[in-house]
């Protein structure tokens, strides 16, 4: 590719990334579409990138990818908030995980004929809802009033817990697929679960703990925070070495920087044990802005949507999955004193984003396992309609109330 073309279409990714993103506050469309719009255009549209010559580099885009939006996740979670909200959100994140994950995952194993477990892989790649999306919702409606605070705190802890686990499970999943095929019973899959999760948290809460209590001493020279990226590099590497999963553990490291006074009380630590404040949130937020729009931008070249079938199973999922979603809100509000209205919002806002479009191709892609070469297109539907559904859904219900409500005045 011509070096001024390149230069060019780096310069529209990043423009767009930022203008969607502002427009996204004033209009509710999400980022994502235009994104996923973008890289369509310039790929499989007008074939200005040729998705055929990004196959190779896509497991090293992924890995990024995986490594930056768990990162960000671990220190975004509030340990003593996500205590005290525990039990609804815990509720609604479980029962909204399993129940999408098992019934997507029996659908696809009856519609493709796909291995049992590669099935309930599709379904965890999508099983959870996007706080990349679903947080400045929120922040949006909660500036309208248009949700109360309690089921908006459950969302946000929802959406920021979700992303994690769905990638921490369908981690689990290409795991299993991959290194023992052939034996896959429930006390190996159980063995291999508990031996990677084990792996992964240990090393990621160890070097946690040991960045923390030696970061502080680099605060006084230029670009330390550049140190911690570098470290949790290192840390996913050494993690993948040992037998557990790079992404975990770097989930780990940023629970532990993003909740350091916790982690003292915890462990009685008397020494000094440094985190993220306020100037390192900001920088990578700045870095997260920029994988996530890239990789979304890359998803848009790299889909081909050759296959009418798929993005119409994509479609039929996106609408089980609404389906799903209100029985789970149902259940997990269950005398919390919430109107109807009040669930109608939380069942609307369940987009599918970033954690889902990392995952995508990567069981095809990077792991070659046989018959996740539908993942992507299916996925990408997934996300693109949930989206619409999310943010057309919200807009009509929106109008519908203030119509009630205009109609029928509080005396």
């Amino acid at each position: 590719m011509d070096v001024n073309i390149a230069f060019i279409l780096t310069s529209l990714i990043i423009g767009i990334g930022f203008f969607s993103n502002y427009f996204f506050k004033k209009t509710k469309i999400p980022d994502i579409i235009w994104l996923v719009a973008f890289g369509f255009i310039i790929g499989p549209a007008l074939n200005l990138i040729n998705a055929s010559a990004l196959v190779n580099y896509f497991p090293l885009f992924s890995a990024i990818a995986l490594l930056t939006i768990l990162f960000e996740g671990g220190s975004s979670i509030n340990i003593y908030k996500l205590i005290r909200e525990s039990g609804g959100v815990f509720l609604l994140t479980t029962i909204g995980f399993i129940l999408s994950a098992s019934v997507v995952g029996l659908i696809t194993y009856f519609v493709f004929r796909l291995n049992p477990i590669t099935s309930l892989l599709l379904g965890s790649i999508v099983g959870g809802t996007s706080s990349a999306i679903v947080v400045p919702t929120l922040e949006n409606l909660e500036e309208l009033k248009r949700i109360k605070r309690e089921p908006s705190i459950m969302l946000k802890m929802e959406s920021v817990l979700t992303d994690p686990i769905v990638i921490i499970v369908s981690l689990v999943l290409i795991q299993t697929l991959i290194l023992s095929p052939g034996i896959n019973t429930g006390y190996v899959i159980l063995t291999k679960i508990v031996s990677l999760l084990s792996i992964s948290i240990v090393v990621g809460f160890a070097a946690g703990v040991l960045w923390g209590g030696v970061w502080h001493k680099f605060f006084k020279y230029k670009y330390h925070y550049m140190l911690t990226i570098g470290f949790v590099f290192l840390i996913y590497v050494l993690s993948e070495l040992v037998g557990g999963s790079g992404a975990i553990a770097s989930f780990m490291v940023g629970l532990v920087l993003g909740n350091v006074g916790s982690v003292r009380k915890m462990l009685k630590i008397k020494h000094v044990l440094a985190g993220l404040n306020r100037e390192t949130r900001m920088f990578n937020s700045y870095i997260t802005f920029f994988v996530r729009t890239f990789f979304f931008t890359l998803m848009g070249v790299m889909i081909s949507m050759s296959r009418i079938e798929l993005i119409v199973y994509g479609i039929l999922i996106s609408l089980i999955l609404l389906g799903l979603r209100y029985g789970a809100v149902v259940i997990s509000t269950i005398g919390k004193g919430l109107t109807r209205n009040d669930k109608i919002t939380m069942t609307l806002i369940y987009p599918r984003g970033l954690a889902a479009a990392v995952l995508a191709s990567m069981p095809f892609v990077q792991y070659k396992i046989p018959g996740t070469d539908i993942f992507s297109d299916v996925v990408f539907t997934v996300i693109l309609t949930t989206v619409i559904i999310s943010t057309i859904g919200l807009a009509i219900f929106e109008r519908e109330s203030n119509k009630a409500i205009k109609n029928n005045p509080k005396p």
